[in-house]
C-alpha cells in the first residue's frame, strides 16, 4: 500500500519532497574582483565632530516619515540623481544645490548653528514628465533660536537669487517663508520647527510643462492662482506629518557627537566601499546604516520594498558602494535578491559573473547618459544577507558583485 502511495505522490507513509542540493561552495580566489577590496571594514566610533554630524543625519532618516507617509501618492523613488545625497553637513552639498538658487556661502552666513540634514525625496509617478516631485530637506540646528533665524535668512537669500519668484502664504502654517519659482510648477518653502528647519521643494512637472512656452514672447507663463493650492498642499501635508516624528527623535548632545557608533550591528562593515568619482545614483552619497524604515528612505523601489521588507523581516540596511540588507533568514535574503533583479518591464537578464552562479544581474534598457541611471544591476546573497550593486558597464557590475560577495563571506 505504501508503494502505491509513493507512486501516486500521496503524502504519508513517511514520504517527503526532497530538498534541492545546496549550491556548490564558491572559490573566492577564482572571482574577478578587479582592484576592489574583499575584506570587511570596522567603522568604529565617529571620533570627529563632522563624522558625528553625518551619523546624526542618518539617525534622523530612521525617524522622519517616508514620502508615502506624508502623502500616499508619493510612493515612487525620485528620478535621476536627486536621491543620491541624503545626509549632508555643508550647504555646498547637492542636497541643497539641487533644490535652491542662492550661493552656498550666503546660506552658511545665514545659518550659524547648523548641525546636519537629511533629505526625504518622493515622486508621484515613475515617468518624470507626469510626476510631482516633493523633496523635504530636514536640517538640525543647535537650538530653536538658531533654526528660526536660519529659516528666515536662508529663505530670503534664496528668494532674492533669481527673478520671477513670488511670495505665497501657506494658510495653515503662516510662519512658512514660501514662494513660487520661475517655472509654473515650482514652489519652495522654509519652515522652522523647534530646532529644525524644513525646506520643502515642490516640482509639479505637468504644470511646468503645459505652461513652459505659453507666456508672452514664448517665455514661461506665470502660475495661475487657481493652481496654487495644487502646490501648497504638499507643504501643508509635509509640516503636518513631520512635526510628530521630529518630536520623537532623540537628539545627540553636541559634546557626544564624537562618540557615536557609525555602524549598526556590523551591517555597514559588510558593504562594498563607494568607488572614487562614482557618478551612478545607486552607488553615490554618504555611507550610512539604517533600520528598516531608514532603509526604505534610500530604496530604489520603496513602493515594492515596503511590503518586501515586512515579509522578509529586514531590520538593517546599509548603503555604500553597494546596499546590504539583513533579513530574518537565508530564504528571506534570497527573496530580496530575486525581487531586486526582476522588477520593472524595462529590465532584461544580463550575464552573472564567472564563478558566482548564485548572483543575478539585469540590464535596464532605458538607462542612458541623460537620465543618469546605472544600466546594470546585480544581486547576491550569503546567509541572511542580500546585497545589490549597480554600474554603467556590465564588467564593472560583475566585479562589484563578486567583491561584495567576498566581503559578505569574509565577515563571518
Amino acid at each position: 500500500m505504501c508503494l502505491i502511495a509513493v507512486v501516486l505522490a500521496v503524502s504519508g507513509c513517511g514520504s517527503s519532497t526532497p530538498k534541492p542540493p545546496p549550491p556548490a561552495p564558491v572559490d573566492l580566489s577564482q572571482l574577478d574582483v578587479g582592484n576592489l577590496p574583499t575584506q570587511p571594514k570596522d567603522f568604529g566610533k565617529t571620533t570627529t565632530v563632522d563624522k558625528g554630524r553625518l551619523v546624526e543625519a542618518a539617525r534622523l532618516g530612521n525617524y522622519v516619515p517616508l514620502p508615502a507617509e506624508i502623502d500616499p501618492a508619493l510612493k515612487f523613488a525620485p528620478g535621476g540623481t536627486s536621491g543620491v545625497v541624503r545626509e549632508f553637513i555643508s550647504f555646498d552639498s547637492a542636497a541643497i544645490r539641487l533644490r535652491t538658487n542662492a550661493d552656498p556661502g550666503a546660506f552658511t552666513a545665514a545659518a550659524p548653528g547648523f548641525v546636519s540634514g537629511f533629505v526625504i525625496s518622493g515622486s508621484t509617478d515613475r515617468i518624470g514628465n507626469l510626476a510631482v516631485d516633493v523633496d523635504n530637506v530636514v536640517m538640525i540646528f543647535t537650538d530653536d533660536k538658531a533654526a528660526a533665524a536660519a529659516a528666515t535668512g536662508m529663505g530670503n537669500a534664496d528668494f532674492a537669487d533669481g527673478a520671477g519668484k513670488n511670495r505665497v502664504t501657506i494658510d495653515q502654517y503662516p510662519g512658512a517663508l514660501a514662494y513660487t519659482g520661475t517655472s509654473a510648477g515650482v514652489l519652495t518653502s522654509w519652515f522652522p520647527y523647534r530646532n529644525y528647519v524644513i525646506l520643502t521643494a515642490v516640482d509639479d512637472n505637468v504644470l511646468s510643462e503645459i505652461n513652459f512656452f505659453d507666456g508672452p514672447g514664448g517665455k514661461p507663463k506665470p502660475l495661475d492662482p487657481n493652481d496654487l493650492p495644487r502646490l501648497t498642499k504638499w507643504v501643508t501635508e509635509t509640516i503636518h506629518a513631520l512635526g510628530p516624528q521630529l518630536d520623537k527623535f532623540p537628539l545627540t548632545p553636541q559634546d557626544k557627537l564624537t562618540d557615536l557608533d557609525v555602524d549598526l550591528d556590523g551591517v555597514l562593515s559588510r558593504t562594498l566601499p563607494t568607488a572614487v568619482a562614482d557618478t551612478s545614483s545607486f552607488n553615490g552619497g554618504i555611507p550610512a546604516a539604517y533600520d528598516a524604515h531608514g532603509g526604505l528612505q534610500v530604496s530604489r523601489w520603496p513602493d515594492h520594498d515596503i511590503d518586501l521588507f515586512r515579509e522578509t523581516g529586514v531590520d538593517r540596511v546599509a548603503k555604500n558602494g553597494g546596499t546590504v540588507y539583513r533579513a530574518k533568514d537565508p530564504e528571506s535574503a534570497e527573496k530580496i535578491a530575486v525581487a531586486h533583479t526582476t522588477l520593472g518591464r524595462t529590465y532584461r537578464p544580463a550575464a552573472a559573473p564567472r564563478g558566482l552562479p548564485n548572483a543575478r544581474c539585469t540590464e535596464d534598457r532605458l538607462a542612458n547618459q541623460y537620465n543618469q541611471l546605472p544600466r546594470f544591476y546585480c544581486s547576491v546573497t550569503f546567509g541572511r544577507y542580500a546585497a545589490d550593486v549597480a554600474a554603467t558597464q556590465l564588467a564593472d557590475a560583475q566585479q562589484r558583485i563578486s567583491a561584495q560577495y567576498a566581503i559578505l563571506v569574509n565577515s563571518k
